[in-house]
């Protein structure tokens, strides 16, 4: 049992919130606003340093921020702490925060968004997964990632919610035919945008790509022949998945798991064609090029089969919908466990 006090948080919630807004912020921040729905009022402990940035000079902040957020967690002692679980060094500050909550005798509920340590085991997430104990309820996007945490590390509990259940409702519909290709995300090479690029050229359909130009391999200028709309949120993204019929996501990404960019568009009634990576194969209608495979000639075929056959691109576009609602309706049951649990 937890040694908290009479006026201590049932529940901590510890990790990055927006901004900047990305999938793992995202999440973390629905999580609050799902507590909070059920009158729990979770304490937040915010790791974020509000920016994308990388530098020496950002990752010091986010040093004096972790050590802050240690500070407030060993004042306030809650019964049970969720933390969503960073792909890489991040993880170091994360057991931290694992080892308190043992000292504390909190409930650890560990929220995984990346396949960087899927793929193969690390040496720090073996350390983090020791520190949480045997316990520690892990929490994962599918069951593959569930049988990958299982194997490497020897994880014992762990339950499978889709970042289905965190996307808004959108009136969807079927897609006639396929016009406008789209691309959504962090322009940069390991998200694929030179991918999407080469198909464009092939297809010689309408493109629009929308999202900030991270990498500074990519121009401007590069974009030329694309409609290039900057980054979108709220109701100008839903825009955006208005506007096109199929969306292209070639992404070798490391910690790409299940991006809410493909959900969300499938949710809309566009198919989408991508890499095998992370949980992509699971949950993708439309299209996944094989890996080791060439994507550009993959997906331009593929497009032009849709473009010969109008009846088979329906059917994908429906396909893509129905995909949607059932990982939602799955993980909406599971997402009601995990929050009586920590309750």
């Amino acid at each position: 049992m937890s040694h908290s006090t009479d006026n201590a948080p049932r529940v901590c919630l510890v990790g990055v919130f927006p901004p900047p807004v990305h999938g793992m912020s995202f999440v973390n921040a629905q999580m609050r606003q799902r507590l909070d729905a059920r009158g729990i009022a979770p304490a937040v402990i915010n790791l974020s340093n509000a920016t994308l940035d990388r530098s020496p000079s950002a990752r010091l902040r986010r040093l004096a921020i972790v050590r802050a957020g240690l500070r407030e967690f060993v004042r306030l002692r809650p019964a049970a702490v969720y933390m969503s679980v960073s792909g890489g060094w991040g993880q170091v500050y994360e057991t931290m925060f694992c080892r308190r909550a043992r000292r504390a005798n909190a409930r650890l509920f560990l929220h995984h968004h990346s396949y960087a340590y899927l793929d193969r085991p690390h040496a720090v997430t073996t350390r983090l997964v020791k520190t949480a104990g045997d316990d520690a309820t892990h929490i994962v996007l599918s069951e593959d990632m569930a049988n990958r945490l299982h194997h490497h590390y020897g994880c014992r509990h762990i339950t499978a919610i889709s970042n289905a259940v965190f996307t808004e409702p959108v009136a969807g519909r079927v897609r006639p035919g396929l016009r406008t290709l789209g691309f959504l995300g962090n322009i940069a090479p390991e998200k694929g945008i030179l991918e999407f690029l080469g198909v464009h050229a092939a297809t010689k359909l309408r493109a629009i790509v929308a999202g900030p130009i991270v990498s500074k391999r990519i121009k401007t200028a590069m974009l030329a022949g694309v409609e290039y709309v900057g980054p979108k949120y709220g109701d100008e993204k839903r825009k955006f998945f208005d506007d096109i019929d199929l969306l292209l996501f070639p992404s070798k990404y490391s910690h790409e798991a299940e991006p809410l960019t493909v959900l969300e568009a499938m949710a809309h009634g566009v198919p989408v064609i991508a890499t095998p990576r992370g949980c992509l194969p699971d949950i993708v209608a439309g299209g996944v090029v094989p890996a080791g495979k060439d994507f550009v000639p993959i997906a331009a075929e593929q497009i032009r089969r849709w473009g010969a056959s109008p009846e088979e691109f329906i059917a994908a576009s429906r396909a893509a919908m129905n995909r949607f609602h059932e990982l939602q309706r799955g993980a909406a049951r599971a997402l009601d466990e995990l929050i009586r649990q920590l309750e």
